[in-house]
Formats: structure tokens, sequence, C-alpha cells
């Protein structure tokens, strides 16, 4: 899919979480194939997938948060929290109605992109004031925080 890219600006230039920010987008772009349709096993599935990956996600970026000393890191924390409640709670309406709308794929699209560019923004200003750079094995490192959070 792709066809949203994540501007300059907004990337961690941190490979891996700017990967799983694109394809969080790209997940919920991959929604618009089903607007009006009736087809809410699909799209179960989908949010299923979106779901996974923001955990995935936020236990990666919350560990780098620990890891370089952010000072609002409970704060964010909370974001996330809402964040997968709101994306669960839009998964229950679209259930409810039984389909699809482009209000739907608006609003996840809209929660998304908040989230990246406004709640992850200070994050983001932290890891440059201090100089982050990626550390080698940071792939590795992301598979050992899923696995504590849901060990």
């Amino acid at each position: 899919m792709g066809t949203f890219s994540i501007p300059e600006v907004s990337l961690y230039r941190i490979k891996f979480l700017d990967d799983q920010h694109q394809e969080l987008i790209d997940l919920v772009e991959s929604l618009n194939v089903f607007v009006d349709t009736e087809n809410c096993f699909e799209v179960e599935k989908i949010f299923g997938k979106l779901r996974d990956l923001l955990i995935r996600h936020f236990s990666d970026e919350e560990a780098l948060m620990k890891e370089t000393e952010f000072p609002d890191v409970a704060q964010h924390s909370v974001h996330h929290q809402e964040l997968l409640v709101e994306t669960e709670r839009i998964l229950t309406i679209i259930l409810g109605r039984g389909s699809l709308t482009n209000h739907d794929i608006d609003e996840c699209v809209n929660k998304v992109l908040r989230h990246m560019f406004l709640s992850d923004g200070p994050f983001n200003t932290h890891l440059h004031s201090i100089g982050y750079v990626e550390k080698s094995g940071s792939r590795q490192k992301s598979d050992e925080n899923l696995h504590q959070l849901t060990g």
C-alpha cells in the first residue's frame, strides 16, 4: 500500500520504530478496500494486526524511553493505552454496524497520525537533543521487549 509516507521531520531515524510507524499507517490504509462492504471478518483481522503492532510498537518505544531517560514516560504510556482503547472502540462500532465506512478509516488514520505527530513529538525531540544513535541489534531488543510484554 504505502500511499502515505511519514514526513522526514517526524522520523525518529531509528529504523525499526520508523518502519513500525509506516506499517501502522499502511495497515489502516489497507482498510480502504472494505469500505461499504459487509466483510467484517477481514476488517476484524486487520484490526487484530493493528492492535498487535500497536502493542509491539508501544513496548519498543517505552523501552527506548526508559533507556534514554525520557522524563515523560508515564504520561506517554497513558497516551498509548488511550490509543489502544480508541482502536477497540472503533472496531466495536464497525462490528455493531456490520460495515466499515470512510468515516471509520478517517477516524483511525486521525488517531494514529495525531499520536505519531503530536504525542511522539516530544520524545523525538528528546532523542535528537541527546544525540541518540540507533544501536545495532535494535531489532533483537524489540523481540525481547515483546516477549517480556506477552511472556
